[in-house]
């Protein structure tokens, strides 16, 4: 018990519990072994039920939610951060592993984008009521230097 986080998701309950149940498997034996067996299932799963069960999402990159289990109006975080850069190339920033198309496309852009982005041409792709993509226009690829193409903005 030691070894586990403070919540974890039903994939790994079950591998714990799996685990356990073959480490009693291989050093009990006798007539009572099925009662001690159902015993020790039904008080890991009253442990892991009382306030141990963790959020079953998983982000975009494959990674899962590390909160303990809750509702949706609470983001998810597996607590893994990689950087990015913002539309135009020209900033770097430190990001969360998204869980949602939409904070992977679009609310860590616009975050950046009036850092950067915003002062640049832009043209809007889709409707004014629609959720907008933006291309933003920064000069022909042979006028660009790469080591002068990046700036951070930790």
């Amino acid at each position: 018990m030691d070894s586990l986080p403070s919540h974890y998701t039903h994939a790994t309950h079950q591998r714990q519990l799996q685990h356990a149940l073959h480490i009693l498997r291989s050093r009990a034996k006798g007539p009572a072994f099925s009662t001690y067996a159902a015993k020790l299932k039904e008080d890991c799963e009253a442990i892991w039920e009382d306030g141990r069960k963790g959020c079953e999402s998983i982000s975009l990159t494959g990674n899962a939610c590390v909160l303990p289990l809750h509702d949706s109006t609470r983001v998810h975080s597996n607590r893994l951060r990689m950087r990015s850069a913002c539309s135009c190339g020209r900033s770097i920033s430190y990001r969360s592993d998204p869980f949602t198309l939409e904070s992977a496309n679009h609310e860590f852009y616009m975050s950046l984008s009036d850092k950067c982005c915003s002062t640049l041409p832009q043209h809007r792709l889709f409707g004014r009521n629609q959720l907008s993509w933006m291309i933003c226009n920064i000069g022909l690829r042979l006028h660009t230097k790469p080591r002068w193409a990046l700036s951070s903005t930790r």
